[in-house]
């Protein structure tokens, strides 16, 4: 009998023991899946941290870059550009018209003309009046400041396109005689040369 009491209880610590093992996976499974969750928290955190802070790094490491190899800034080259696509003329003339007149200066006066390309200013008022619509769109507030880059730009165009029209219904070339006509007007047109044209295109 104390052989078979001792047996018994020998089967049953080893039905213990095996009945613990069996179970340990189930146990550890439990454990893991409650420390990954944590993990699988701070990873959705991080994503969205990333995904808010992408824009602000990206516009961060914007840098405009000059369009034209001319002594204005990107606004104002920019600016040109609008404008001369608005007159059907090419930004490069117009840039050229800028040395030629002023070397880029827009306080440059001479004589009757003004500003960055040398606007005559009996003239003024009568391109302002047909250009109205630019010099409203772009909220120019006096009309009378030539020295205002915007507004000097605006009458240039309108100018140079107000001669393309003259010149054209003379059967003189569009952009050439132009040029002739928009540095010595109707005397231009009388003597027609490329000199100036040339040193615009230069």
């Amino acid at each position: 009998m104390k052989y078979n009491a001792r047996r018994i209880i020998t089967l049953f610590i080893i039905g213990l023991l095996l009945g613990s093992l069996l179970l340990l996976p189930f146990i550890l499974s439990g454990n893991s899946t409650a420390d990954a969750q944590p993990v699988i928290a701070d990873t959705a955190k991080v994503e969205t941290t990333s995904a808010v802070e992408s824009p602000a790094t990206a516009e961060s490491e914007i840098v405009l870059t000059p369009i034209y190899d001319v002594p204005l800034t990107v606004g104002e080259q920019q600016f040109v550009e609008e404008i001369a696509e608005q007159f059907g003329i090419q930004p490069q003339i117009i840039f050229g018209i800028m040395y030629v007149e002023s070397r880029f200066d827009n306080a440059a006066t001479s004589e009757a003309c003004i500003g960055i390309m040398q606007i005559d200013k009996n003239y003024a008022p009568q391109w302002a009046t047909n250009s109205e619509h630019l010099i409203k769109q772009y909220n120019i507030p006096d009309v009378s400041d030539l020295h205002d880059f915007k507004l000097n730009v605006i009458l240039g165009c309108q100018a140079y396109s107000e001669w393309r029209t003259i010149i054209q219904t003379k059967g003189m070339h569009p952009d050439l005689d132009t040029l002739g006509a928009y540095n010595n007007g109707y005397n231009y047109i009388a003597q027609p040369d490329y000199k100036y044209a040339a040193n615009v295109l230069a």
